[in-house]
């Protein structure tokens, strides 16, 4: 879990958008493959609402949070 929590500050720090967007594509695929599921969803939807997000990405974000449970 500590891997998710370093994760999680380093996102909260500035840097290039489009870093930030893949960093929390990451963390949320961390996070589902942990069992984190509600952690997991949060991620992917900000990376799916995310303006800086290329296409691509919220089609994959988007794909892998309808497999998440609620």
């Amino acid at each position: 879990m500590l891997k998710c929590e370093k994760m999680t500050v380093a996102l909260s720090l500035k840097g290039p958008p489009l870093e930030l967007v893949r960093a929390r594509y990451q963390l949320a695929d961390l996070q589902r493959r942990l069992g984190l599921f509600g952690d997991a969803k949060r991620n992917f939807l900000k990376v799916i609402q995310s303006l800086d997000t290329p296409n691509e990405l919220k089609v994959m974000a988007d794909f892998l949070v309808r497999g998440l449970a609620d």
